[in-house]
């Protein structure tokens, strides 16, 4: 029996003729692989004492799938899972989400480096709680002193200038910022996605000591990503077609290490 595997890995096949000019390889730290098959039956049939019956069956054609799921989330799974390799942007301009309180006294002003003239006019706040200020909502944005339910961006002195009626109140607003490089995944007009694979593993099992090698040489990709979040991990999922390499007869090869020599 297989009581699990492990030593999970993926291995691209083209990145070489791609920008990046090598294959290169990754332990896939997957939750679980299904490796299943499909095989449509052909039957023969002839009509005997009254009934069509199954004279003759076949396996014709067949298909095999990998689908891969990993509950482990960092920069290189995530762009695995949406099948681009991860790349550098330059001049990127994000929405920022900052949280800040309204001082209870006179200024009513809240201080921020990242105002420029460049983002000002973008600049929006909003007040998430009912208080003495009245029920949540937004505050309509001004250049000049404001009044009631508005605030005014000074860009000169980089604040943010509140009506007195909305003292001690918590604001959260959104503030574009400029970033001169970030990393990126789906954001550039081109990528390089990880192309054609293969899939590696280890099986193991009390009647394999040294455990079985379970290897796909060509696997492609035959879904998007999709993200289950009904479970306390969200969990990725991705489709995969096994093909028969060149010259072999099954898109799956098992080796037992026991016999190695």
């Amino acid at each position: 029996m297989l009581s699990g595997v492990g030593e999970l890995g993926i291995f691209t096949l083209d990145q070489a003729t791609k920008a990046l000019g090598q294959d290169i390889f990754f332990p896939g730290l997957f939750y679980n692989f299904v490796y299943a098959g499909e095989a449509q039956s052909k039957k023969a049939k002839a009509w005997i004492s009254g009934k069509r019956k199954n004279v003759s069956s076949a396996v014709g054609e067949e298909t095999q799938t990998l689908k891969l799921s990993f509950q482990y989330l960092d920069w290189f799974h995530l762009g695995f899972a949406y099948d681009e390799l991860p790349q550098t942007s330059n001049d990127v301009q994000l929405p920022i989400i900052k949280t800040v309180t309204v001082p209870s006294t006179t200024p009513y002003e809240v201080a921020d480096n990242d105002i420029t003239t460049g983002n000002a006019a973008n600049l929006k706040a909003y007040l998430p709680a009912r208080g003495a200020w009245g029920e949540a909502g937004y505050r309509k944005r001004v250049t000049a002193a404001p009044a009631a339910k508005q605030f005014q961006v000074d860009t000169t002195n980089k604040k943010l200038i509140f009506h007195n009626s909305d003292a001690g109140a918590t604001v959260q607003y959104a503030i574009m910022k400029t970033y001169a490089s970030i990393d990126s995944i789906g954001y550039e007009n081109s990528a390089d996605s990880f192309g054609k694979l293969s899939f590696l593993g280890k099986g193991y099992g009390p009647e394999f000591p040294n455990g079985i090698m379970i290897y796909l040489p060509n696997i492609t990709r035959s879904s998007i990503v999709s993200m289950d979040t009904s479970s306390d991990v969200p969990e990725f999922s991705i489709d995969f077609d096994a093909n028969v390499p060149p010259g072999k007869r099954t898109p799956h090869q098992y080796f037992n290490l026991a016999s190695a020599a």
